[in-house]
């Protein structure tokens, strides 16, 4: 029945049925697909003995693993390399390679940064940065347990800093420098106390296992010198706090060119000597080795003047003479 009838009162004649709905079908349910399991591969391992380094870069690395060290540090100096570990609160050379095998394998050791590093069957998690110093480039390693958590990490990286804080500013002593300073004290003879070791044991240059062994001395401090990793700035002040000399840092405070340029290029590097001011009419010499008779009396004889000396390091010497006769 339409809806005019149903306006109009009509209403369904008897046994007229109903239209019937159409029954709805209940909703098709898809049941979704198991989760595709992907099988996690374990992390990639390099092998120590698989790296791109020169013999003598590599020698380095397996001493560091092989002494548990928390870090190792390649440091480019003038002539050579040397590598040293970091750890127990020490700075500690174990090796040294030259300047072109360092440059060969700096790509390899860089590209160790967040790998995982096998040296016989122990590995380590391997991160790395790196320092631009007045020689160089640095790179340092720092070996990390690949289970240990983000606070033992930090406070691992944390100790590294502040053993690397200890060779600020700039570089440590060269080969060269530690001969030079070496020979400086040995000169120099008996002075009054403290003795040159003693103040470095007091400054803390001077490894607690060291001080314990049954060592004279001199030998003592050879081996301090030959071995360990020593800041410059701090070897030449203590040089001249022994020899009662005063210390001036002539690449903090460089000599003005006109005072720099009494003498050449060449007899600043010869002599590892730079005058550093004029008062009246005495020159004030900063020179990396005051015990060296012979050398001050080339510079007093090429001045004709009087001359006040002062200590600085010699490497910065170097650094000084580079801005001062550098061209404009």
């Amino acid at each position: 029945m339409g809806l005019w009838d149903f306006l109009k009162g009509r209403r369904p004649e008897a046994g007229a049925q109903a239209p019937v709905a159409a029954p709805v079908e209940p909703p098709v349910v898809v049941a979704a697909p198991p989760p595709l399991e992907i099988p996690v591969e374990p992390e990639a391992e390099v092998d120590v003995a698989a790296l791109a380094l020169t013999p003598r870069v590599l020698d380095g690395l397996k001493l560091a693993l092989t002494s548990k060290a928390h870090a190792l540090l390649y440091d480019p100096e003038e002539y050579t390399c040397i590598v040293c570990t970091l750890g127990n609160g020490q700075v500690q050379q174990v090796a040294e390679c030259s300047l072109d095998g360092y440059r060969e394998s700096r790509e390899p050791l860089a590209s160790l940064d967040g790998r995982l590093l096998r040296f016989d069957e122990t590995v380590y998690r391997v991160q790395t940065y790196h320092a631009v110093t007045d020689l160089g480039q640095r790179i340092v390693l720092q070996f990390f347990q690949p289970e240990w958590d983000g606070e033992i990490v930090t406070e691992r990286r944390k100790a590294n800093v502040r053993l690397l804080n200890r060779l600020r500013p700039g570089t440590s002593l060269s080969r060269h420098n530690r001969e030079t300073l070496l020979g400086a004290v040995k000169r120099a003879g008996t002075r009054p106390p403290p003795t040159f070791l003693e103040r470095l044991a007091r400054e803390g240059f001077v490894p607690e296992a060291l001080a314990r062994e049954d060592l004279s001395d001199d030998q003592k401090l050879e081996r301090v010198l030959r071995r360990e990793a020593l800041p410059r700035k701090a070897m030449a002040r203590i040089l001249g706090e022994y020899l009662g000399i005063p210390f001036t840092d002539v690449e903090e405070n460089v000599p003005r060119r006109e005072h720099g340029q009494l003498f050449s290029v060449k007899q600043v590097l010869q002599w590892e000597a730079i005058p550093c001011a004029v008062e009246d009419d005495t020159v004030h010499v900063a020179v990396a080795d005051p015990t060296d008779s012979e050398t001050a009396e080339q510079i007093r004889n090429h001045l004709g003047r009087p001359v006040a000396w002062r200590v600085a390091a010699a490497t910065d010497i170097r650094l000084a003479a580079d801005k001062i006769f550098k061209s404009d």
